[in-house]
């Protein structure tokens, strides 16, 4: 059941990002003839010497359409972005009926990574223990000294 679930979702998402990008798409061009026609009139006017406030005004409406040409952009990626995302979740979690997390039984808890490594440093401390003699070991040297077997500490 929840495998049929998380399919149903993952083309449900999928099939989102590509209606967003494609009505982005479909925005961008219809914004991007709008800055060619209002781009035009603003080169006119600035070749006629049109008053100052006439320039203002057509290159407000022509940046107005270049943010919009930007903002569907973006939209197109962004679209385009989450159906690939969704498309490659679908791929690898539909391959060979494999789920993508580890079985329980193949995890370690944490108390036994604990104890494994608490007995490890333990072996690791009574070998150096044993290697240098009492009171030298690598933990009672500072941390920018180097630690030398058969020396004490040195700079």
């Amino acid at each position: 059941m929840m495998r049929k679930m998380s399919l149903a979702l993952g083309v449900l998402f999928f099939l989102c990002g590509l209606t967003a990008c494609f009505a982005s798409a479909y925005y961008v061009f219809a914004d991007w003839h709008a800055l060619n026609v209002f781009y035009a009139r603003f080169e006119s006017l600035v070749k006629n010497n049109a008053p100052e406030r006439s320039l203002f005004i057509a290159s407000t409406e022509q940046a107005a359409f270049r943010l919009n040409c930007f903002a569907d952009g973006v939209g197109v990626l962004l679209g385009a972005i989450l159906a690939a995302l969704d498309w490659l979740c679908l791929s690898i979690g539909g391959r060979n009926g494999r789920k993508l997390t580890t079985p329980r039984s193949q995890t370690r808890s944490r108390s036994s990574v604990f104890a494994r490594n608490t007995l490890r440093n333990a072996e690791l401390t009574r070998a150096t223990r044993d290697w240098n003699g009492p009171g030298l070991n690598p933990t009672s040297c500072p941390q920018r000294w180097k630690w030398r077997p058969f020396k004490s500490c040195s700079i």
